[in-house]
């Protein structure tokens, strides 16, 4: 019972190591693009303010940074989906590792009983042999007194054999 318990045990610390340690990598790479999409914005935003002072390609600069931002906002709705959808992982996972905190007490509780239960199992098997002892050393006591009392009577028995045939034995003479 306690190599289950201590399994089971193992196989959750494992899995919320998994856990975290993907919920870790995740919030690095999602930080990781948030810092590289700031970064594009920034770099974007001055790329606009030049762009701006060149009236020539305005128009078309105005165009590709729109088409980029919407590409970034894109990326970070992505970036926000994959971090929910992480947080719900986790959520979940801290579900079952609670589920599994329950059970673990039951079942150290029922083995507490269980050990309870054993225990007096083993005074009363203690007991009853002792009670089995006791009965036994008086069985041999009255197989003793018995064999003694066959002996004695047997002998009296011998006795009065012999003194039966003394007393014929006189008779017939």
């Amino acid at each position: 019972m306690n190599r289950i318990l201590s399994v089971v045990n193992f196989l959750g610390i494992a899995a919320l190591a998994v856990l975290c340690a993907t919920q870790w990598r995740t919030n690095g790479q999602v930080n990781q693009q948030v810092e590289d999409l700031e970064q594009a914005k920034s770099e974007q935003a001055v790329k606009l303010t030049e762009q701006a002072t060149k009236l020539t390609d305005a128009e078309k600069t105005i165009q590709t940074n729109n088409t980029e931002m919407d590409g970034l906002r894109e990326r970070l709705s992505q970036s926000d989906k994959a971090l929910k959808a992480a947080q719900g992982q986790l959520t979940a996972m801290q579900d079952k590792l609670a589920a599994a905190a329950t059970e673990r007490s039951q079942l150290t509780s029922e083995r507490d009983g269980l050990r309870t239960a054993l225990d007096q199992w083993k005074a009363a098997v203690a007991s009853r042999d002792q009670a089995l002892k006791e009965q036994e050393d008086r069985l041999q006591k009255a197989i003793a007194d018995r064999n003694d009392a066959t002996n004695k009577f047997n002998d009296l028995v011998n006795k009065y054999n012999g003194v039966v045939k003394e007393l014929n034995a006189k008779a017939s003479h």
